[in-house]
């Protein structure tokens, strides 16, 4: 059973699924909420043909069937709900349920993914328990920036790269100095602001597109929002223009 921890974009779920594909196994996504419990993870009561009975969750299907499953924003779950995976993940192998353990199947395997760092809101810490039951990977961003919107995309065009990495250094310089713009730190905005540039070109007017439509306008709050504007024009791009919403706020 495998951990992978790492920022939005650096490739948890295209490992998973990679995996999934050299072992032939089928993947069951599943996403970690505040809200789940024991309970909703296994399954439900349920009322057929005048009986009560209870219906196992796809998660529980899967343990006994075999698969993989990807539990993403695993970090988000509470400590006390994490609990359940605990008798499934070591040397007992089942899965507690109401209506009885269930064996875990041979080519069963849990891989949890969870994004770190200050900028992901509602996290938790794992408990210790519970995360040593797991091999942990850490997954880094690429170091080469430029290589890898190259790779994910196949934009070669030196002028878009080199906007796209400046404008990436601008939100890391915002996020280090200010504590700002985590929000804006998104690999898939920047692969999605390559695309664009090689679907439509890249001038003044994709580059205003590419900012807002992909990198700003993930940040919501105002004040935030107007830093980045800021230090963009200030580290990256001169001759970004001040919106009028942007001009209203420097007016007060």
């Amino acid at each position: 059973d495998l951990l992978l921890i790492g920022g939005k974009g650096s490739g948890k779920d295209t490992l998973i699924n990679t995996i999934a594909w050299i072992l032939n196994l089928p993947v069951t996504l599943s996403v970690g909420s505040k809200d789940e419990t024991k309970e909703s993870i296994v399954g439900e009561p349920a009322f057929r043909d005048g009986e009560s009975t209870f219906d196992l969750s796809l998660f529980a299907k899967t343990v006994q069937n075999g698969g993989i499953v990807n539990m993403a924003e695993i970090n988000m779950m509470m400590g006390d709900v994490t609990s359940v995976y605990h008798s499934l993940l070591d040397d007992n192998a089942v899965l507690p349920t109401p209506i009885g353990a269930i064996p875990r199947h041979e080519h069963f395997v849990m891989m949890g993914s969870m994004n770190v760092g200050e900028g992901y809101v509602g996290v938790r810490t794992l408990n210790d328990a519970f995360k040593d039951r797991f091999a942990v990977l850490r997954l880094p961003y690429t170091q080469d920036f430029e290589q890898m919107i190259r790779s994910k995309t196949g934009l070669h065009d030196t002028a878009a790269l080199s906007f796209l990495k400046n404008v990436k250094n601008a939100v890391d310089t915002l996020i280090q100095e200010e504590q700002q713009g985590f929000a804006a730190s998104t690999i898939r905005g920047y692969v999605d602001a390559a695309n664009y540039f090689l679907e439509i070109g890249i001038n003044a007017d994709t580059k205003l597109d590419v900012l807002e439509d992909y990198i700003l306008n993930k940040v919501e709050d105002l004040d935030e929002y107007m830093s980045l504007r800021d230090m963009i024009r200030t580290e990256a791009w001169s001759a970004l223009p001040i919106s009028p919403e942007e001009q209203n706020y420097i007016d007060g």
